[in-house]
């Protein structure tokens, strides 16, 4: 097959590796941008150059192939730093993902028994000796993930202050233990301030979750070798990591929504609880039972998006064989 300048298209390297169709197909617009000699000849009502008189002297086949050679090289340079991206980020996402998913399931798991099974005594021991080495494993994980990118850095943070937040509120409560005990009153202030203090890392964690979407969700999207400019986007499916990503972004919204609902029935109800109203307590009721149902939905899908990302950038091989591009038979 030849094109309108005479080169043979069946040969071109950038037909081979990107799929171009050349100008005859795609009516002097190939892969690499618009062909100034296919133009001429669209213009001048010739098939091809051959048909030209000044064919000899005309310089516009070496422009459009030197367009064409500038366009592989900058193609070729992505391509390398996306396989650099790639290099860097899928060990490190193929290694702790699955670690990161297996200690998200055993702190949910931890918590219904926490909050289903009436358990006492040593069990209370048992349950905060596995919840404090649950979050350490997860302080960890973030940790080795923070060097990937600036929002896995902020969780970190995040993650690492709450830890240490926790950990001084436990010591208060275990200093004020024998007051409890003996029933005194602790004073209005301290109070609102325990109360402000718990919503407040519920909220930070529920902050921290949602950076993590986010980032987890960026990394999925720049995994992604973008289809070359000229290509036809209907030629294929969206492609796995792109579909991981949305997800991801969907489930922070619901995150967010559902908690922010939590949050701010429960400031209405400390608003209202005075005014004794049962239609008031029976719609916060409703909003509270809606909003824990959509969040523990979140919960379920937390687990499920992360298995699937682990299992995307398990399948990413470094080395060898060239990087695979990232397609829709990767995860099914």
């Amino acid at each position: 097959m030849a094109g309108m300048c005479g080169k043979d298209c069946g040969n071109c390297e950038t037909r081979q590796r990107n799929g171009c169709r050349g100008c005859l197909e795609t009516e002097g617009v190939p892969i690499w941008g618009a062909c100034r000699a296919a133009a001429c000849c669209r213009s001048q009502g010739y098939l091809d150059c051959s048909g030209c008189d000044a064919r000899t002297s005309c310089g516009k086949p070496e422009e459009a192939e030197e367009a064409r050679r500038r366009w592989t090289a900058e193609e070729g340079e992505y391509r390398n730093r996306w396989r650099e991206g790639m290099a860097r980020r899928a060990p490190v996402l193929a290694q702790w993902l699955p670690v990161l998913f297996w200690l998200l399931l055993c702190s949910e798991a931890v918590n219904l028994v926490d909050q289903r099974v009436n358990l006492s005594g040593i069990w209370d021991g048992i349950s905060l000796v596995v919840s404090t080495v649950l979050a350490i494993g997860m302080l960890v994980v973030f940790w080795k993930l923070a060097p990937l990118s600036r929002r896995f850095r902020t969780v970190w943070r995040i993650e690492l202050a709450l830890q240490i937040v926790s950990v001084g509120l436990l010591v208060f409560l275990f200093l004020m233990e024998d007051s409890l005990d003996t029933a005194s009153a602790l004073p209005g202030v301290a109070v609102a301030g325990l109360l402000l203090v718990a919503v407040g890392l519920v909220a930070a964690g529920m902050a921290a979750r949602c950076f993590f979407y986010g980032a987890i969700a960026v990394e999925l999207e720049e995994s992604v070798l973008p289809q070359p400019p000229g290509a036809i986007p209907e030629d294929r499916p969206t492609p796995v990591p792109l579909r991981l990503a949305e997800n991801w972004r969907l489930l922070r919204k619901f995150t967010l929504a559902s908690t922010g609902t939590l949050l701010g029935g429960l400031l209405v109800a400390l608003l209202v609880i005075r005014s004794g109203s049962p239609g008031v307590a029976i719609a916060l009721l409703v909003v509270f039972l809606i909003a824990a149902l959509v969040l523990v939905g979140c919960m379920v899908a937390e687990l499920v998006l992360t298995w699937k990302s682990a299992a995307f950038f398990r399948s990413i091989r470094i080395g060898g064989p060239p990087l695979p591009e990232p397609e829709t038979d990767e995860i099914q």
